[in-house]
């Protein structure tokens, strides 16, 4: 098998397109996201072959190999971000633009993805915002290409079988990813520990290339392979756990499709001029593609396929630039040449320099939002601070000894539980995920309104916690297990609830509720309504709308909430009152509560897509009470007296 394979170029082709259609727009290749995956698995088959090459590993040989991945990596990523930071600094607003100085820090020190794991999913809104998000599988590979001479080196060097260490590592990674991403899905997705695996079955499809050949099979498995990587780029979405167990499915069909046969019609197609050349110049184009999308989205809001064909085009075009003069430089001269000449000194210094300064200051000052109010109208400015202010929930956050929230289940949360029932009686619980929270937020300021007739309140929430919830830190797993104390210790629970999460995958025109997830939270529930009052509150009708819309046009231009997604979501309501009709719970349609509005110059409700200001909490604090039935006028004497 020859070292120089073509049509590998031809898959990081196909894997750099995948990626890019999907942060052009997720609905248009869900899976898209998995083309990253591939280039791990890439990466890691040609390290093995750069490692392999070495009769033997020692200090020298490590030195050299991290000179050139360096080389390789590192020049082309710091001059993308370095031309990126002005444009960031023209459209983002401050509070994007903070975390974007902060990833500039994070890439000069190696820690990016560190970074973004402990604060954005890849899937939030808040992604859309981020210029170098995607950076973070660079500092993934970074990271894997530290350890990985040091695995070779020291199966050399105490003589142990290197297919086996590989394979010990494999099934240690896997196994705790797969742990990992039901425990943090962030830390599971942005970090080696839980990505090394897939590099690694990499190294093992090179160490046992000469003994996979099964020339009977060779014609088909191919085949097999390309149909498995199409199925996950299509429908592989956010909904699945990634990376697990479930994701070697997909890995199975990149690494079938890796062992191609030199005289198989995919090597053919895979090898031909224009796929090898956007394999070519494909790290460029992940490099670009991102910076472009996320600059032109925070201008024009959701792009459209005219959009999607001047990014294509004007990535290709930096890419060759950057592939030209950046890359094929460096890779050239070799890392000893560059810094015996001056090369190397004189390029990164200034840049290094320029991230920590430009980074650092922008961080300290909030995202230049000083220079940035200089710039932008009175309404803009009157926005942000409507923003700024509405994410302050300490005046709506002021607990009482039986008003609280706590987000998991031990002993010490069950005795104070307790300890409320016994002074006051049964109480209400709230429970559910994030907009749960709010909820119980509106009737806190009620309470401290004295507008709430109910004096033990407790939300047991955790954000992205519901029933049907697969992160295995969720409480929810603990109280289908026991749950015997809500019933005794409360007479009324609230269930709340993100609507997206319970919407059918590929929405049909006649449903849009996945009665699978429907019927999961009604088997949760009904058990509890046998003793005690069960509300299901609907799922609110959320706005949908990122608040830099919001901010850029300007309180007084005004934003409307997303009318489609509302329109999905009032008539998943409709689903979910249809389908609890014969239950013996209750069922409160969010259209009750639903605002109709995004804000004014005077109010703000929403401080993202779905969550609401504390404007926004104070705003539905009565009418939310009086639906609910708690809405009643409160004496001292009322609050005190047990019921």
């Amino acid at each position: 098998m020859s070292n120089k394979r073509l049509e590998l170029q031809g898959l990081r082709a196909i894997a750099v397109l995948a990626v890019m259609i999907f942060h052009l727009n997720a609905d248009w290749l869900p899976g898209g996201y998995l083309g990253v995956d591939v280039f791990f698995v890439l990466s890691g088959y040609l390290m093995a072959l750069v490692l392999t090459r070495y009769e033997h590993i020692g200090w020298g040989e490590i030195k050299g190999f991290y000179a050139r991945r360096l080389a390789r990596i590192v020049p082309a990523a710091f001059v993308v971000a370095a031309v990126a930071a002005p444009f960031a600094l023209y459209v983002l607003l401050p509070f994007d633009m903070r975390d974007f100085s902060a990833s500039l820090v994070g890439l000069v020190t190696g820690i990016l993805n560190i970074m973004v794991a402990n604060n954005i999913g890849y899937f939030s809104p808040l992604a859309d915002s981020q210029p170098l998000l995607h950076y973070w599988s660079l500092m993934v590979e970074l990271h894997f290409y530290l350890l990985i001479p040091l695995v070779f080196w020291l199966a050399a060097r105490f003589k142990l079988p290197l297919t086996g260490v590989i394979v010990l590592l494999t099934v240690i990674s896997l196994g705790y990813a797969d742990y990992r991403v039901g425990q943090s899905p962030n830390d599971a997705y942005y970090l080696l520990a839980s990505r090394a695996w897939e590099f690694l079955v990499g190294v093992l499809l090179f160490l046992g290339r000469d003994n996979l050949r099964t020339p009977q099979l060779d014609w088909i498995t191919p085949w097999i392979g390309l149909v498995i990587v199409t199925w996950g780029f299509v429908f592989f979405d956010s909904s699945y756990q990634h990376p697990s167990l479930f994701t070697t499915f997909f890995i199975f069909g990149v690494l079938l499709l890796m062992r191609l046969s030199s005289s198989h019609l995919l090597v053919s197609l895979l090898s031909s001029r224009p796929l090898v050349y956007l394999g070519d110049i494909s790290y460029s184009v992940y490099l670009w593609h991102n910076v472009l999308i996320v600059l032109l989205v925070q201008k024009v809001g959701e792009l459209n396929l005219l959009h999607a064909s001047a990014v294509f085009v004007l990535t290709l075009l930096l890419a060759h630039m950057t592939r030209t003069y950046i890359e094929l430089p460096f890779l050239k001269a070799g890392p000893k040449t560059s810094w015996k000449k001056g090369r190397g000194p004189r390029f990164y210094a200034p840049l290094i320099l320029f991230f920590i300064v430009f980074g650092g200051y922008g961080f300290d000052t909030k995202g230049y939002s000083g220079l940035w109010k200089t710039r932008v109208s009175d309404a803009s400015v009157q926005a942000y601070e409507l923003y700024m202010g509405g994410k302050n929930y300490r005046e709506v956050d002021a607990e009482s000894e039986c008003f609280y929230r706590f987000g998991s289940v031990e002993t010490a949360d069950l005795d104070r539980v307790r300890g409320c029932s016994s002074k006051y009686g049964r109480g209400v619980l709230v429970l559910g995920d994030s907009h749960s929270i709010g909820v119980f937020r509106a009737l806190n300021w009620a309470r401290m309104e004295e507008k709430l007739n109910a004096p033990f309140v407790t939300n047991l929430s955790k954000g992205g916690c519901g029933v049907t919830t697969e992160k295995r830190d969720c409480f929810f797993h603990q109280l289908r297990v026991d749950s015997k104390w809500i019933s005794e210790n409360y007479k009324t629970v609230i269930y709340v609830q993100r609507g997206t999460g319970l919407l059918k995958s590929g929405v049909e025109p006649h449903q849009v509720l996945d009665n699978v997830k429907g019927d999961a939270v009604l088997e949760f529930l009904s058990p509890l309504a046998k003793s005690i009052e069960v509300i299901w509150l609907g799922p609110r009708i959320e706005a949908n709308r990122y608040v830099s819309r919001y901010v850029s046009a300007g309180c007084d231009h005004g934003i409307e909430p997303d009318k489609l997604h509302g329109e999905k979501l009032k008539r998943l309501n409709r689903e979910l009152a249809v389908k609890t009709a014969s239950s013996n719970m209750s069922f409160i349609d969010a259209e009750n509560y639903d605002f109709g509005a995004y804000g004014d110059c005077e109010k703000l409700y929403w401080r993202d897509a779905d969550h609401w200001t504390k404007q926004g909490v104070k705003e539905i604090s009565a009418p939310l009470s009086r639906l609910l039935g708690f809405g009643l006028p409160t004496s001292p004497e009322s609050m005190h007296k047990k019921q």
